[in-house]
């Protein structure tokens, strides 16, 4: 059975932005080849340049069934999105995309596969198109344990290319909102209360749900300048590799029986030999130490006592755990032992710098961050 869904483009002001998208969900519906033309609605908020009306309203493809919404009063980017998600309320499901992204030849597969596997899952609010090849909360490379499968899942809402069903939306839309104050990374934190993924990932947290997400990416986007990217020299910081034939089997799971699973923090959830009511991931050593209830954790700030040690070689760096590999850069203690000051902080960094970056010596990261001084220079 194909699973149905309605697409929803999210446009401004971007001309330009909009028809890069638009064409590339061409070639995905050429690549679909299917009988029934999908439902794509271009959403453009108000206050639009008239060329982009103008061309979004000429827009036709035989591998869409076309609608134009204008809307009538400022909805703003966060508002915006969570609109295009409550209208999976009058369908079985709607994909969220963004002006400034782009789309695989094998989106619509994707979509159709995932939706079939995980749309009666009640521990999955969401599903991601797009894959995270930087796990914001620290800046490190987010390596995914590779387990077989075209999945993984997430603590994380994804803003760059979604598809959210019915169920999934009123869930997240009736949640109570009241109770403690999550565990959520410092940087989600800082974002002001507006931001829709910041309203989503504290659900996530309360509810210990997950969104479903690709190992390689079927979205990727531009990061142009608008309310969320100020500075046009982040704008490779969110390409991600992207699928670029066309595939049309996936293998999934569901995250009770996956082995990459991660949290907020983009943190293994599960520790191999451990239970996940023992033991608390902060291999990025960026956790909120108050916020750990487990009588363990894994991390790699300095510790005066600990009960295991691991190394940090293989990737992800949870493998090292599974492996056995005995070292003194991962520690498994209490948090009552974890005493790390500054030059010890100091150390653990540059362990962690040399264990992503192996070839990039400090010496060059200076000359990278003069140059992107030089950059910024106005002459």
């Amino acid at each position: 059975m194909q699973e149905e869904f309605t697409i929803i483009v999210l446009g401004f002001e971007r001309l330009y932005s909009i028809q890069r998208l638009l064409y590339s969900l061409v070639q995905a519906g050429k690549a679909w080849n299917s009988n029934k033309p999908i439902p794509l609605i271009i959403s453009l908020d108000f206050g639009n340049i008239p060329e982009v009306e103008h061309f979004c309203s000429n827009f036709f493809s035989k591998y869409f069934i076309c609608s134009v919404r204008l809307h009538e009063k400022k909805l703003g980017v966060d508002e915006h999105n969570l609109w295009a998600m409550a209208q999976s309320e009058n369908s079985q499901a709607v994909m969220v995309l963004e002006d400034d992204m782009m789309v695989s030849p094998s989106l619509f597969h994707y979509t159709a596969a995932a939706l079939g596997f995980f749309s009666n899952d009640g521990n999955i609010a969401g599903i991601s198109l797009y894959n995270y090849m930087r796990n914001e909360a620290c800046n490190y490379p987010f390596w995914k344990r590779m387990d077989g499968n075209d999945c993984y899942f997430y603590q994380k809402a994804s803003s760059r290319g979604l598809v959210i069903t019915k169920q999934q939306w009123i869930d997240f839309k009736n949640i109570e909102k009241e109770g403690n104050i999550p565990d959520l990374p410092a940087q989600v934190k800082r974002w002001p209360n507006e931001v829709w993924e910041k309203k989503f990932n504290t659900y996530l947290v309360l509810t210990g749900k997950f969104w479903a997400y690709p190992q390689i990416s079927y979205t990727t986007n531009f990061g142009e300048i608008g309310v969320h990217v100020k500075n046009s020299i982040f704008r490779h910081a969110f390409q991600s590799a992207m699928q670029n034939g066309v595939q049309t089997q996936f293998k999934f799971t569901h995250s009770h029986k996956s082995s990459a699973v991660y949290d907020a923090y983009g943190e293994p959830a599960y520790i191999t030999g451990y239970s996940n009511q023992e033991i608390t991931s902060d291999i990025f050593g960026i956790r909120d130490l108050n916020h750990i209830k487990t009588k363990y954790v894994l991390t790699s700030r300095y510790c005066t006592n600990s009960v295991e040690g691991y190394a940090l070689d293989l990737i992800p760096a949870e493998l090292n755990i599974e492996a056995n590999l005995r070292g003194h850069d991962l520690m498994v203690t209490e948090v009552k032992y974890i005493r790390e000051n500054f030059i010890q902080k100091q150390r653990r960094l540059l362990k962690l710098h040399y264990y992503f970056y192996p070839d990039k010596g400090l010496l060059h990261l200076l000359r990278l961050k003069s140059l992107e001084i030089i950059n910024r220079i106005r002459i």
